[in-house]
Order: structure tokens, then C-alpha cells, then sequence
């Protein structure tokens, strides 16, 4: 099993009007970064292109023009970069309070099977919201930048590979990586009501495998269609997916799409393992 770790760091510039500002971890890297050795230009699969329907963030973490960094997979030195927006406590869905709402529990009715067509999860509650949440309004502002609602900034992971042997490994036991940024920590010891999206392209070799563990909410999305379904308010739960089961085509490119909420207070813990050789550093999408 691939294994992919990264320690964050943010850039204390972001702002509610979701300028693209971002800062690189430090700390050591592997020599080309889960991006191996790159790919060539994808002939079919989801969203092949990297970019063609969203902008692309390439190593320097700021928007480019479309697949501009196609080729930078291999020049990654496994730093990855994706989006994380801030949210005040007071959100229905942070820490919810409602009458019927659980806190401590799994939610698998959160998101349907299959990603919108803006590379966003579609909520998949009814009116009256389901075990988590409180409907698609209040949902839909989870990983869209929203002004007034919550504080966008893009965050880049360092990805490490120790071993030296193409298996890659997140695990952080304490992801609070905008602490006294954006909305701040609301009197709390870390800054807990966040959301965070990834967006990567990789072209499919066999045998590859994508893990995660930790808590809040995590869904994952691979060629458009949930792989991983972590949804709810709980303490660590763990995913395992062998892409050999997802029927893809071995040489074909394909994009896989993360997306993780941190919606309690307590615990944040963030783990990612894959041996997935990514062609691009991040994908970004407002």
C-alpha cells in the first residue's frame, strides 16, 4: 500500500475575496514528489486535460492557465497544493445544534455518487438536511468561496516518501493548519471549523492504492465517481481503495478529487497513503 505524508503550512494572507495566496510547507521532500516521472497528455478518462474546466495551481501554489502544469508532476518535490476555507462556529454545520442532529456519528447521505459537473460534491440530503447537516444551502458553501460565510486560502502539503520506494504518507495527528489565521480560533485552543479540496490528476499504471484516515468528513472522487464516503461527525475511521476494482484503463489519465471537513472540536486528524505517481501539483478551483 502507497503511503503519502505531508506537513502543512499556510500563508496568514488570505482574505474573504479569495485571492490566491499560499505558502510551501518546509521540511524534506522527496526528489520528484508522488508526480514520479510525469505522464503525457491524457486520451480519456475524467477531466484528462487537468484544467480544462477549473484553473490550475502549479508548484509556485498561484492560478495558471489551463494544464500549465502538466508537466510539473515530476517537479512537484512533493508539494501539492489545494484550497481550505475557514468557517465561523456559528455555521449550522459546524458543531450543529439542531434539533435531530448528531454529533459523533457517521453520515453517508451527505454527497451523492458522482461528482457536479464544477468539480464539486452534490449534496445528497433532502429539505430537511440529514444526520449532520442542515440542507444544500448551507452545504453547498462548504468548498465554494463565499464571501461573508467563510475564508478561502490555498494550502500547500509537503508529500514525503521515506522509504524511497513510491509510497507516499500524510499522517498528521494535529492538522490544524490555519490556526490564528483567516476567522481565527474563536477562543478555542486551535482553529477547528474548516474544509479542505485537492484536486490531482494521475494516469493509471495498476496496482495503485489510495488510503484515508482521520475525521471529520472526507469523500474522494476518482474519474467522477466516490470512492471514498467518510461523511459525518466521528472520531478516526480509515478507507482503503484499490484502484484495480474501480475499472479503469491501465495508460489512460484520470483525476481523483479530495475533499475534507473539520466540523468538531477536539480532534483533527488528517492521513493520507498512496503509491498514485500524480502529473500535476494541485488543481485549483474556487
Amino acid at each position: 500500500m502507497g503511503l503519502l505524508s505531508a506537513c502543512s503550512a499556510v500563508d496568514n494572507q488570505g482574505n474573504s475575496s479569495g485571492g490566491d495566496t499560499s505558502s510551501q510547507a518546509a521540511g524534506p521532500g522527496g526528489t520528484s514528489g508522488p508526480g514520479g516521472t510525469g505522464g503525457p497528455t491524457g486520451t480519456g478518462g475524467y477531466d484528462d486535460s487537468f484544467g480544462s474546466v477549473n484553473p490550475s495551481v502549479g508548484s509556485s501554489g498561484v492560478g495558471g492557465n489551463p494544464g500549465d502544469d502538466q508537466e510539473t508532476g515530476k517537479s512537484c518535490d512533493g508539494k501539492f497544493t489545494g484550497r481550505v476555507r475557514d468557517f465561523q462556529e456559528a455555521h449550522p454545520d459546524m458543531e450543529p445544534q439542531d434539533e435531530g442532529k448528531c454529533i459523533n456519528c457517521d453520515d453517508h447521505m451527505i454527497v451523492t455518487d458522482t461528482l457536479g459537473a464544477d468539480l464539486k460534491p452534490v449534496y445528497g440530503g433532502g429539505a430537511e438536511g440529514t444526520m449532520t447537516t442542515t440542507g444544500k444551502e448551507n452545504f453547498d458553501v462548504w468548498f465554494r468561496d463565499t464571501e461573508g460565510v467563510n475564508m478561502p486560502m490555498n494550502l500547500t502539503l509537503q508529500f514525503e516518501d521515506p522509504e524511497g520506494d513510491g509510497v507516499w504518507t500524510y499522517n498528521n495527528r494535529e492538522f490544524f493548519p490555519i490556526d490564528e489565521a483567516l476567522y481565527g480560533n474563536e477562543g478555542r485552543p486551535h482553529n477547528y471549523h474548516f474544509t479542505f479540496e485537492m484536486h490531482m490528476g494521475f494516469q493509471y499504471k495498476g496496482g495503485e492504492q489510495f488510503t484515508f484516515a482521520g475525521d471529520d468528513d472526507v469523500f474522494t472522487f476518482i474519474n467522477g465517481k466516490k470512492v471514498v464516503d467518510l461523511g459525518g461527525i466521528h472520531a478516526e475511521e480509515l478507507e482503503v481503495v484499490d484502484l484495480d476494482e474501480l475499472g479503469l484503463e491501465i495508460g489512460k489519465t484520470y483525476q481523483l478529487d479530495f475533499f475534507f471537513a473539520e466540523r468538531h472540536v477536539t480532534d483533527s486528524h488528517f492521513r493520507i497513503d498512496t503509491s498514485i505517481e500524480f502529473l500535476n501539483c494541485g488543481i485549483q478551483v474556487n
